[in-house]
């Protein structure tokens, strides 16, 4: 697979199949990834799904200082974040 930052380009540019490249190619990692913040990986899969709607409905732009993996994980802790700090305040996290 190309670069992701090519792809998020072509998706901003129109390409909806370039989108379900990065799917492809993030989700997994993804998920273990939040998995680590959670300690529930049915929530890690909610909190990838968010993360992708959140490229595909929100279109954040990507600044090449950093990789696009490096980018698109950033993007999903803050989203991370934003759960657990929810969460505490319900007191549904240990």
């Amino acid at each position: 697979m190309e670069n992701g930052a090519s792809s998020y380009r072509r998706f901003l540019e129109g390409d909806d199949d370039s989108f379900l490249e990065i799917i492809k190619e993030y989700k997994d990692g993804l998920i273990f990834y939040l998995e680590s913040f959670t300690r529930n990986i049915h929530t890690a899969e909610d909190l990838m799904e968010d993360t992708f709607l959140r490229l595909a409905v929100k279109k954040p732009r990507y600044v090449e200082t950093a990789s696009f993996k490096t980018w698109l994980y950033t993007v999903a802790r803050n989203i991370a974040l934003d759960w657990l700090r929810k969460n505490q305040r319900l007191g549904l996290v240990p």
